[in-house]
């Protein structure tokens, strides 16, 4: 099954995941520590080397951070039940210290989540079981290597499943999770995407950051971006020659955030850089900057080209990012408000003899004339 076209809209929507990845991580709890955990194997390390995109979080970074401090939540809630501390006696999540979403190279998979911490596994199946449980799910096991797959067989064939070994927690479609599993499970594992140059030369382009992304784009997915483009009447923009991008958002007294594309070469980086720097100079101008409170921000980002790159640099300060992840997840609430679909109408009474009888006098004394 071809992989669905991705194009300038998926990039949109994998961006709005993006966000709410990054939202999600940190209004997580902030749990005191008996003990400094052991610096864990970078989460990359179990990525394969040929990934399209991936996401690495620094959970423990942003949790640790100010603005994490500062967007303290009550705890995470199992979706119709309650929070997962009530239900399984502690939150596992809470030992997550990485997490990575990734777009494999696969056309038949649609994504994959890694994640590394110090929970144990049967700790984190116990709590996944009772979660599928509440949910009218059949949990269901087997030992896959040093792996324990968990799947739910009341779902379709295909659904995502998860696997746990220590440290190590692994999400996706079972094609896919089966590869990952049998390459980590050989005494000669594969290479993974940080022995990859072009995602280490893009790692290195914005530097180590809480949360970092690296994408180098197939020949399909460019072509499928060319479409895009020629639908859109732009079949001469510069966009087309991007080949690779890479993103950056790091912690400090505020939030940096970093920006690279990646093109064929320097011409088309320099026309895609003004397109860009005009783009922020009207948005900065935009209603909607106003309302999210991004006008000054937009007004201070810088759009540099560089050779065959280009860099957009932005900086926000901790109350300011708080607020647009406010003002964000109430549109969000407000667009699923208004989407969705209007009740059903209620159904007409049923016709019955003694009824259509009254309804025939009624209308035969209405035509009578007195």
């Amino acid at each position: 099954m071809a992989r669905p076209r991705l194009g300038l809209r998926g990039l949109g929507i994998f961006a709005t995941v993006i966000a709410v990845l990054v939202g999600w991580v940190m209004l997580g709890r902030k749990q005191p520590r008996s003990a400094p955990p052991s610096a864990p194997v970078d989460v990359l390390q179990a990525v394969p080397a040929d990934t399209i995109l991936a996401l690495r979080v620094d959970v423990s970074q942003l949790r640790d951070s100010s603005i994490g401090a500062a967007l303290l939540g009550q705890g995470r809630a199992a979706a119709g039940f309650g929070p997962i501390q009530q239900l399984c006696g502690h939150d596992p999540l809470d030992t997550i210290e990485q997490v990575a979403l990734v777009l494999p190279a696969r056309n038949d998979v649609g994504f994959g989540i890694f994640a590394r911490g110090t929970f144990q596994q049967q700790t984190l199946l116990a709590c996944a079981e009772k979660v599928l449980q509440q949910r009218q799910g059949r949990p269901v096991t087997q030992r896959r290597g040093d792996y324990q797959v968990l799947r739910d067989v009341t779902t379709k064939v295909g659904a995502a499943q998860l696997a746990v070994a220590e440290g190590l927690l692994l999400v996706a479609e079972p094609s896919y999770l089966g590869d990952v599993i049998d390459n980590h499970n050989r005494a000669d594992a594969g290479r993974s995407i940080r022995d990859n140059p072009q995602h280490a030369a893009l790692r290195d382009a914005v530097g180590p950051a809480a949360v970092t992304a690296t994408a180098v784009l197939s020949d399909a997915l460019r072509a499928t971006l060319r479409d895009e483009l020629r639908a859109q009447k732009m079949v001469r923009s510069p966009f087309a020659s991007i080949r690779a991008a890479a993103a950056s958002l790091r912690l400090g007294d505020d939030l940096q955030l970093h920006l690279v594309l990646r093109c064929d070469s320097p011409a088309p980086c320099t026309a895609a850089a003004d397109m860009l720097d005009r783009v922020r100079r009207d948005e900065a101008r935009s209603s909607r900057a106003g309302y999210l409170g991004l006008s000054q921000v937009l007004a201070t980002a810088t759009v540099q080209a560089r050779a065959s790159d280009v860099h957009v640099r932005a900086r926000l300060e901790h109350q300011t990012a708080r607020a647009v992840l406010e003002k964000l997840v109430r549109l969000q609430r407000l667009s699923a408000l208004f989407a969705a679909p209007p009740p059903p109408a209620s159904p007409a009474p049923p016709t019955t003899a003694a009824n259509s009888g009254a309804a025939a006098s009624d209308s035969a004394n209405r035509g009578t004339k007195h």
